[in-house]
Parts: structure tokens; sequence; C-alpha cells
């Protein structure tokens, strides 16, 4: 049974994600320049996935360790 941290962590997860796709994949508009990624775009969500990542570790590591 999920307990209700690792459902609200999982809720976290799947709607960033969702998010990021939706981002992704929405329409081109005809502006020259207007779709390519710069170096802001790149470390912008380099520092959201770094923050990810240790979020997930630290989450890994309290339930393997448990109460």
């Amino acid at each position: 049974m999920i307990t209700s941290r690792a459902f609200e962590v999982w809720w976290l997860i799947i709607s960033f994600c969702w998010g990021v796709l939706n981002l992704w994949m929405r329409p081109t508009l005809n502006e020259e320049g207007h779709n390519t990624w710069t170096f802001g775009q790149v470390m912008a969500l380099l520092v959201v996935f770094a923050l990810l990542i240790t979020l997930i570790e630290g989450y890994v590591k309290a339930v393997s360790v448990g109460p």
C-alpha cells in the first residue's frame, strides 16, 4: 500500500513531467529563433533536475532506513 508521503512525491513527479512535456510539445510560432534553447534555459532545467534528483535520493534513503 502506498503511503501518503510516497503518493505526494509521485504526484509531484508526474505533474512536473506533464508540465515539461506540455512546454516541449507546444506548437511553434512562426517567429525566427523562438524555439531555440539558449544557455539560460538549459541551466535552469539542469538546476531543476539536480534538485529533483537530490530530493529523490533523500526520500529513498529515508524510506530504506525506516522508522
